[in-house]
C-alpha cells in the first residue's frame, strides 16, 4: 500500500525530500570537517546530529505517506479489496479458492 500512495505523490515532493537529504548530507559534512579544527570530538556530535536529522526527515516521509492514506480513502479501499481477493485470510488464493469451487459454481464451459 504505500508503495502504491508512494507512486501517486506529486513528483515535487519526492524530488525535493531527495534534495533536502542530499543538502543536509553535504552541508553537515562540511560542518563536521570545519569543527574538527576546533575540537576532535566534536566530529562525532556532528556525524550524530546528522544521524538524527536523517531520521527526522524519514519521519517526515512517513507523515506524507500516511496523510496521502488518509486523503485517497478510495484508492486504500480498492487497494485492501484487491488484496483480499488475492490473498483470503491471508493466504494466496491459490491455497484457500480451489478450482473445483468454480467447476461446481460454473460447469465445465
Amino acid at each position: 500500500m504505500n508503495q502504491l500512495l508512494e507512486a501517486q505523490l506529486p513528483p515535487g515532493v519526492d524530488a525535493a525530500l531527495h534534495d533536502v537529504t542530499t543538502l543536509l548530507q553535504e552541508r553537515m559534512e562540511q560542518l563536521a570537517t570545519s569543527v574538527v579544527q576546533i575540537d576532535a570530538t566534536l566530529d562525532g556530535a556532528a556525524r550524530s546530529a546528522l544521524g538524527r536529522m536523517q531520521d527526522d526527515l524519514k519521519k517526515l516521509h512517513g507523515k506524507i505517506i500516511q496523510a496521502a492514506k488518509r486523503k485517497d480513502d478510495t484508492l486504500r479501499r480498492q487497494f485492501h479489496h484487491v488484496q483480499a481477493q488475492a490473498f483470503p485470510n491471508g493466504h494466496p488464493q491459490e491455497r484457500m479458492v480451489g478450482f473445483v469451487q468454480f467447476l461446481n459454481k460454473y460447469g465445465p464451459g
